[in-house]
């Protein structure tokens, strides 16, 4: 049976990073891309680190959207599975799950297939947790208690204990660089990426000069490493606004290549507001195989 699915204009995946506050519409936004664009024999390989996605499918508004394998725990369970699916739907929890499920998703998925990290907030608060406990063999917040404390009895100034972790970044920097970063600049699949956001830091100890150009015209920065931006070739504000009858989605470009900027544009289908309107992808017959 034909479908009629959006398709890019040429060989280039999307890069794609949409970040917000709670309930900005992040979630959906994905879910209606994925909706749009998943043709026959096509995958989506789901990290949902935010345990949001199993509500989103059984909502009944995305039908094309069937999960036919899904991880949870270290195994696969096929109890809410269907035949000739196209979602595979990964609940990890902690870092060495992300990790292994990134690894899974680099693996197999191809060109046409997307890989979604929804999102990106989580592994990076669990990796360096992981790190410190594994290194150190403490948790992050006693790590930096003791360090606090070290520095208290040595006269010192309090830093919240960060001069004890600008070493750990380095390392903690090269373990996502590996499993994430690397492969997302260089997937020969689409890739979607959420984050929560938060407040740009403007002041002398703030945000890296990178950081603080990127972000400043909206003055919000993903909660996340702060490379994520930087890699990604679309990067997309979602907010919600109250408006006379309602609630109002929106959406403003922060970054993009060779495209459309979006400012506060109303958004209620990223599939086709999106990728068809900005991104220039179109509506094509796919025959199921």
């Amino acid at each position: 049976m034909a479908e009629m699915v959006l398709q890019p204009p040429g060989r280039a995946p999307e890069r794609l990073l949409m970040y917000g506050p709670q309930d900005s519409g992040k979630t959906t936004a994905i879910a209606k891309i994925l909706a749009r664009a998943l043709a026959p024999g096509q995958t989506a390989y789901v990290l949902d680190t935010d345990n949001s996605w199993a509500r989103v499918l059984e909502s009944g508004n995305h039908p094309r959207l069937i999960v036919r394998a899904e991880w949870e725990g270290g195994a696969w369970d096929d109890t809410y599975c269907e035949a000739g699916g196209r979602i595979v739907l990964m609940h990890p929890r902690g870092w060495p799950e992300e990790q292994w499920c990134l690894e899974y998703a680099w693996e197999h998925a191809g060109r046409g297939d997307w890989v979604v990290l929804d999102s990106a907030t989580h592994p990076w608060e669990h990796i360096a947790s992981w790190y410190i406990e594994t290194v150190h063999g403490a948790d992050l917040p006693e790590f930096l208690i003791d360090a606090r404390i070290r520095r208290k009895d040595a006269g010192k100034a309090s830093d919240g204990g960060n001069s004890e972790m600008l070493v750990e970044w380095v390392y903690i920097n090269k373990v996502w660089s590996k499993a994430f970063l690397t492969p997302y600049v260089n997937a020969r699949c689409h890739v979607a990426v959420t984050a929560e956001a938060k407040p740009l830091r403007t002041d002398d100890k703030g945000d890296a000069k990178d950081v603080k150009d990127l972000y400043a015209t909206v003055g919000m920065k993903p909660d996340s490493q702060r490379r994520l931006g930087a890699n990604s070739q679309t990067v997309l504000l979602l907010e919600k606004a109250r408006v006379a009858g309602g609630m109002q989605w929106i959406c403003s470009t922060v970054k993009d290549r060779e495209r459309e900027r979006l400012w506060r544009a109303e958004w209620t289908d990223m599939g086709m507001e999106y990728l068809k309107q900005i991104a220039g992808w179109k509506m094509t017959k796919m025959e199921d195989e």
